[in-house]
């Protein structure tokens, strides 16, 4: 839990968490990690919760560029990243959960 401590948020709503998400600041740059709750993703919401956290970010960083990496597959996040104004850059191999997964890293310059 340490390494997360100064970096890892949880969003709330009246039932509890909603979702999550993690800030990495590397020089100019934040790398972001997010995911909501299985239970309410699917349901038209991701953009308001991405915005949330982009406002988040504008008021508490100085950074111009921010990255996520999304897995390959997850076409409709893909999709709400893209509406916020983030662009795919490339794609990278990972391994995770035992396995290696290719996931598209995408970008939003400020």
């Amino acid at each position: 839990a340490d390494l997360r401590k100064d970096h890892y948020f949880q969003v709330v709503n009246d039932e509890g968490l909603y979702g999550f998400f993690a800030l990495y600041p590397v020089d100019d740059t934040l790398e972001l990690g997010l995911g909501i709750k299985p239970e309410y993703t699917g349901k038209g919401e991701g953009e308001d919760f991405i915005r949330l956290i982009m406002s988040y970010i504008k008021n508490n960083y100085q950074v111009s560029t921010i990255f996520l990496s999304v897995i390959d597959f997850n076409i409709r996040a893909q999709k709400v990243y893209e509406k916020i104004g983030f662009k795919k850059t490339r794609e990278l191999l990972q391994e995770t959960n035992g396995s290696t997964y290719c996931f598209i890293e995408m970008k939003f310059e400020l």
